[in-house]
């Protein structure tokens, strides 16, 4: 009841503030061929899902550019897509449909997260803003606002075990933390580096590895009061201080790191890595996304910009299949229940 109620006033904020990003008269199927695609049998076949109810009628989010698909923790039907230049979205019904979030705007949003013990509390980084939301989307208030022209916050982590600490990182490098849940912020680090993910482990929140675009991957053991540059852990695999993602299991049994020379992996959070093999050779090949199987580290998948790639024993051996848009592959979840499946967020990149 609660959730038909905030419905009913979505729609009534879409028609005071127009549907804009939402194509209307066309099915979801059809037209333009991205937005979000579903699989349920482990990315062997594909099915658009891009329904976007709105007060005008059924519309499509296939034109959207995908920065990143988010699972709410409590809740594998709750997700929510961060778009380059379109604002945000969220489905409640894994992704049959999709809904605008009105109370942002347009705009770049680069990193959302969702608490991990209450779903309606939700971090936003919008441009150069962190905006935050305590009522499932009603209405977002602005956290931080960074004034230098040069700076946008780039990546979001929320602490599972502690609520109250929110950790943000900016392109230019700095790591912010709030301990008040975002109502005021401390510089704990500045990495002079775009900060491109904060990994935070679930089995130990006091350990934190933060991700850096071209200055390598950096570890606290003490919640960010020192850091220790992990870059000399790595110097067998060129190019991995170019990081593109980090992601872990829910044991934190095991870490991936996609860079650009390609994907390692570590099994004792960051002090060890070793390399895993793909189909093609190392830094030859543009990962744009990667998920593992949250219950099963074995399982991980990888997109570029034209194919999925599977495997199902931790990359002795890999298939493949051709991507189902002409866009490239820019986010992939695999479901926290169902292991079978697969949600991949697509973008359309300038020639």
């Amino acid at each position: 009841m609660k959730r038909n109620v905030f419905l009913l006033a979505v729609f009534a904020m879409l028609i005071l503030a127009g549907v804009g990003c939402i194509q209307i008269g066309k099915a979801p199927q059809q037209g333009i061929d991205g937005g979000v695609f579903a699989s349920s049998d482990n990315g062997q076949t594909w099915a658009q899902s891009n329904a976007a109810p709105t007060a005008q009628g059924i519309g499509s989010i296939s034109g959207i550019n995908v920065m990143d698909l988010v699972f709410d923790p409590q809740d594998n039907g709750a997700i929510y897509l961060a778009s380059a230049g379109n604002g945000l979205f969220y489905t409640w019904d894994g992704a049959k449909s999709w809904y605008y979030v009105a109370g942002l705007g347009d705009g770049f949003v680069n990193s959302v997260a969702v608490d991990y013990k209450n779903k309606c509390v939700i971090y936003a980084a919008l441009q150069n803003k962190i905006w935050k939301s305590t009522d499932c989307n009603r209405s977002w208030k602005t956290l931080y606002y960074d004034t230098r022209t040069n700076a946008y916050i780039s990546a979001i982590a929320v602490d599972p075990a502690n609520s109250n600490i929110v950790y943000a990182g900016l392109s230019v490098g700095d790591m912010l933390k709030s301990t008040d849940a975002g109502a005021s912020w401390l510089t704990v680090n500045r990495f002079d580096n775009k900060i491109v993910k904060i990994l935070i482990n679930p089995s130990n929140s006091s350990t934190i590895l933060a991700a850096t675009e071209s200055n390598g991957l950096w570890k606290s053991a003490d919640s960010g009061k020192k850091w220790t540059d992990l870059r000399s852990k790595m110097t067998d695999f060129g190019g991995s201080n170019e990081i593109y993602d980090l992601d872990i299991d829910k044991w934190a049994k095991t870490i991936y790191l996609t860079s650009k020379y390609g994907i390692t992996k570590s099994a004792n959070f960051g002090d060890s890595w070793s390399k895993v093999d793909l189909l093609t050779p190392p830094g030859s090949t543009r990962i744009y996304s990667f998920a593992v199987n949250p219950n099963n580290s074995s399982e991980i998948y990888y997109s570029t910009a034209s194919t999925f790639y599977s495997s199902t024993n931790g990359g002795t051996n890999w298939g493949t299949k051709k991507l189902p848009t002409g866009r490239a592959g820019t986010a992939l979840l695999v479901d926290p229940k169902d292991g079978n499946l697969i949600y991949l967020g697509t973008r359309q990149f300038k020639k």
